[in-house]
């Protein structure tokens, strides 16, 4: 078998097993260089995109909106609380599960101070701890977070962050709070 011919098929079967790439110089054909490749790193899982920012009051992650329609301070009983309202809309063709979260959802106002949830609503399903229920396709679903109410001179959030599931934590700017 001539030279050739040999080093074609040495070639050929190397490639395909992707460990050595052999390459003709085209100066000294008969001469072959020898370059190790590195083995084809295994694709990694897609990662899940950030959420979309529609407007300042919308934000839509993993198929999901979320609208926020207002924050409140409204009195009971007991106590004022600021309540944040939102409408919850599966953006899917299929019903999905959902949650809203006590923990990590906060806010923080003009001066840096930071306010803790200590209620999620998801339809009717309210809880201090998290929310779930199940988002028909299509159908929009009132949800609210509730803080305590912070002092009468704070008028806006800096940032209103509310954890829930699936998807990232949602992050609503300069949010007016309303009387």
């Amino acid at each position: 078998m001539n030279n050739q011919l040999f080093q074609g098929l040495l070639l050929g079967a190397l490639v395909f097993q992707g460990v050595v790439i052999f390459s003709a110089d085209a100066a000294t054909p008969n001469r072959s260089k020898v370059s190790a490749t590195k083995p084809a790193k295994p694709t990694a899982k897609p990662e899940a995109e950030p959420p979309l920012v529609i407007n300042k009051t919308t934000i839509q992650d993993n198929g999901v909106r979320y609208e926020l329609t207002g924050c409140r301070r409204e009195s009971a009983a007991t106590a004022t609380s600021l309540v944040c309202r939102l409408l919850v809309t599966n953006r899917r063709k299929n019903d999905v599960a959902a949650s809203l979260k006590v923990a990590g959802s906060r806010f923080i106002d003009r001066d840096g101070e930071e306010y803790l949830a200590k209620e999620v609503k998801l339809g009717s399903v309210k809880a201090e701890e998290e929310a779930q229920n199940t988002l028909i396709a299509g159908i929009p679903t009132k949800a609210t977070v509730t803080f305590d109410a912070p002092a009468a001179n704070v008028a806006t959030m800096r940032v209103l962050a509310i954890n829930h599931s699936p998807g990232d934590t949602l992050k609503f700017l300069d949010v007016k709070i309303g009387k």
